[in-house]
């Protein structure tokens, strides 16, 4: 089973990576890595998508000659129904159907080996998997769904499988985010196991000279200390406390500009608050951005303001490009950043976030944290990272390549 690689004409055995969607998250930003790190080309690389198969990553993982399937967990629109209500109604009604559908789209790509991102309806996924196909499982868990709220996610079901089936374990980005969704579950301790979300070092080795035009666009100044921030505009990302603490330090430094990168559904939310604080000449919502290292170069000093993170992918990126960060005490942030390496902040206070940026207006003080920033994320590289997953899908597998030693 597997796919032959077109050099060497052997066969690759099937990774198939489970999303949500394509979007500019974290799952999707570590699928990617995996999927073109030379550690891993060993195996072929799939992505099926349960939720949408859009979104901003959808052309980088055609670029990387990633394929790209569409099972959706709901019953697919293929009939078109008049009635709205009747439609969705019948489409809910259905989704036990994706245990079938998903496990011969399984058959029909050879997967040797399923790894999911994806925490909604994990419980299906593990069904059809583990029972169905019985091939090996992971299930790595990127965020604190639990604590969340987020529902039905057959976490109990997934959790009775995993446990029975010698082919099938449970990681997660963070310690926090283990403890999150699998507290409190009976669960042997070799069926867990916290691998940490990685960074692909060398692309932030370019020259960290800023673009001519970047802030210029924006009507940034180049002597402004610019705080940037990067996230789907979403509640948990609380970047309505950043714009509060932005406005406490502008008011006493004008020379102070603050950059969001993302969209969501809290644009316009967040526009309105700008215009009511008087921020409009000092914050600017640049939407989503392809190139990431590219910000992070027009960037002084990462923040991040949310209530709950699993495992910020910002933050490793922030830390390899040498800013320096600083973040809210919540989730999995304490275990990437520490009070040596960044400012920790407790979540939900402006005052306490505007204090911490106002000490990092001190040049001397930005260029300490930004040292020891880039010397943080040599511990999270994509290649020890790409190591860690690489021996896990050989256990799994029960295989070994030439040159093993």
């Amino acid at each position: 089973m597997g796919y032959k690689d077109s050099i060497t004409n052997k066969v690759k055995p099937h990774i198939v990576h489970i999303l949500g969607s394509l979007g500019a998250g974290g799952a999707e930003r570590l699928v990617l890595n995996l999927a073109i790190h030379p550690k891993l080309q060993h195996f072929q690389h799939s992505v099926v998508c349960s939720l949408s198969d859009q979104g901003q990553f959808r052309g980088k993982f055609k670029e990387a000659g990633i394929p790209i399937y569409f099972c959706p967990v709901r019953w697919p629109k293929s009939t078109p129904i008049p009635s709205y209500r009747f439609n969705r109604w019948l489409r809910n009604r259905l989704i036990f159907t994706f245990h079938w559908r998903f496990s011969r789209l399984l058959k029909y790509l050879k997967a040797n080996l399923v790894h999911t991102h994806l925490g909604s309806y994990v419980g299906l996924q593990a069904s059809a998997v583990i029972s169905s196909s019985n091939l090996p499982f992971i299930w790595t868990i990127h965020g604190l769904y639990r604590s969340c709220g987020e529902k039905d996610m057959g976490l109990m079901e997934a959790f009775r499988l995993i446990k029975g089936s010698e082919k099938a374990i449970i990681t997660a980005v963070s310690q926090a985010a283990l403890v999150d969704v699998v507290g409190g579950i009976e669960m042997p301790a070799h069926k867990m196991r916290v691998i940490y979300n990685g960074v692909d070092l060398s692309q932030f080795r370019i020259s960290p000279k800023r673009g001519k035009n970047w802030r210029t666009q924006w009507g940034i100044p180049s002597n402004a200390v610019v705080f940037g921030a990067a996230g789907r505009l979403i509640p948990i990302k609380r970047f309505d406390m950043l714009l509060e603490a932005s406005a406490q330090v502008i008011a006493n430094y004008p020379n102070v500009h603050v950059v969001i990168a993302g969209e969501g559904s809290l644009r316009q939310v967040l526009e309105e608050q700008i215009k009511r604080l008087g921020l409009q000449f000092h914050v600017h919502l640049v939407g989503y951005q392809s190139d990431m290292v590219q910000f992070w170069n027009e960037v002084d000093v990462a923040v991040i303001s949310s209530d709950s993170e699993g495992f910020p992918m910002v933050v490793l990126e922030a830390c390899a490009a040498g800013i320096p960060v600083i973040a809210t005490r919540v989730g999995g942030i304490p275990e990437v950043l520490t009070d040596d390496t960044g400012i920790l902040v407790e979540p939900g206070s402006p005052s306490l976030l505007a204090q911490a940026m106002m000490r990092m207006l001190d040049p001397s003080v930005r260029a300490e944290y930004g040292r020891r920033a880039r010397e943080n994320a040599e511990r999270f590289s994509m290649d020890k990272i790409a190591a860690q997953y690489d021996s896990l899908y050989r256990e799994l597998l029960g295989i070994s390549f030439r040159g093993d030693t």
